[in-house]
């Protein structure tokens, strides 16, 4: 859910919220998944099943964000660049009469 809401809003959007939610997801695929968990069960003792859930959760949504911001993108440049031009041709039509 947190990857559909920021990766399809940072596409949707563009500009700066673009380029700070594209820079939060970046943040967030660098920071090692597992090292994480081991580091957390090492200090907390009482760590249990919920909290490597929530460290799985908080560092595996970035994944699924990048790749829907890049389809939302070419979804959005593909209904942009399809629209035709008034006056243009066809492919394989002349504009001069014979």
């Amino acid at each position: 859910m947190i990857s559909v809401i920021v990766g399809i809003s940072a596409a949707y959007m563009g500009g700066i919220v673009d380029d700070g939610l594209s820079l939060l997801t970046d943040v967030v695929l660098v920071i090692p998944t597992f090292p994480l968990i081991i580091v957390i069960v090492g200090y907390l003792k009482s760590a249990g099943f919920w909290l490597m859930v929530f460290v799985l959760v908080f560092t595996g949504w970035s994944y699924g964000a990048r790749q829907l911001r890049v389809q939302a993108l070419s979804l959005r440049i593909a209904t942009t660049c399809s629209r035709p031009r008034p006056g243009a041709n066809r492919v394989g039509t002349s504009s001069r009469s014979s």
